[in-house]
């Protein structure tokens, strides 16, 4: 989260808000979660705005987090945390953070969205592809399968498509 007024909003909903007092989450404290996550079990939850700065943030944090339980809560567009109880009241903030998805989805999501007004270019859906290579080609195996298939709906390409170019993409140069 970004700030202390939705770190309060979800505390009083009966979970444990965290904030980075903006959109940096840095490595150190990175580093603390991951000491916090192997105390207590996971998933973390990452419930930055959605907006514009909020899903850099967001893509920003894979990086970092790379290896945790990390997901993403996916909030109406605009919406802070703290908004979320005021249009729904706890309960749909519940089920917003009830419904998040893994942060490697959420940032595979957010940087093939830039790429939507390509869909005609064959040479920018293998440049998007590449794009993503790195979080799907370090991910498991079972893990790898379900995100390969992940890119090859939203950019609307055969599954072998993206397979191919994905181990372009990983071969040494």
């Amino acid at each position: 989260m970004e700030g202390a007024v939705d770190v309060i909003a979800v505390s009083l909903g009966g979970h444990i808000g965290l904030a980075a007092s903006g959109t940096r989450l840095t490595t150190h404290h990175a580093e603390h979660l991951r000491q916090v996550l192997a105390a207590t079990g996971g998933p973390l939850l990452l419930a930055y705005d959605n907006d514009s700065p909020g899903q850099d943030a967001t893509l920003r944090a894979a990086d970092p987090l790379a290896g945790l339980d990390a997901q993403v809560v996916q909030l109406p567009a605009g919406h802070d945390p703290a908004d979320v109880v005021v249009a729904t009241g706890f309960r749909g903030l519940g089920r917003a953070l009830g419904e998040s998805v893994p942060l490697v989805d959420s940032a595979i999501t957010t940087r093939l969205r830039r790429w939507a007004s390509h869909t005609g270019n064959p040479v920018a859906l293998v440049d998007a592809v590449r794009e993503v290579a790195p979080p799907v080609t370090g991910a498991p195996g079972g893990d790898r399968a379900r995100l390969v298939s992940l890119i090859a709906s939203q950019l609307g390409l055969p599954v072998e498509v993206v397979s191919g170019t994905l181990l372009d993409a990983a071969a040494p140069a």
